[in-house]
């Protein structure tokens, strides 16, 4: 384990994987709370506090109705390391 799966594993440890998955939705592009609600099936009030959780620990942004990962290289690394086991880097590096 890494030093940022750990740093993710204990700030979300509380939450479950809804922070998790929401930062991977976010990962991909940013979205708005009605966005998300529907991507999750969920009531757009019972994702509230979960991004509130997440702005506090400075993981996304909030800029106008829409929510981001601000840091393109944590979008990235959730997007495509974070939560997988096994990951065959040598395979990666070929892709790339």
């Amino acid at each position: 384990m890494n030093i940022a799966d750990m740093f993710l594993n204990t700030s979300l440890a509380r939450a479950g994987n809804v922070l998790k998955e929401i930062l991977r939705t976010l990962s991909d592009s940013p979205l708005t709370v009605t966005e998300l609600s529907k991507h999750f099936g969920r009531d757009p009030g019972n994702l509230s506090l979960p991004l509130r959780n997440l702005t506090s620990l400075d993981l996304i942004e909030q800029i106008g109705k829409k929510y981001y990962i601000m840091d393109d290289i944590l979008a990235c690394w959730v997007r495509n390391v974070y939560g997988y086991e096994n990951i065959q880097f040598d395979v990666i590096r070929k892709k790339i």
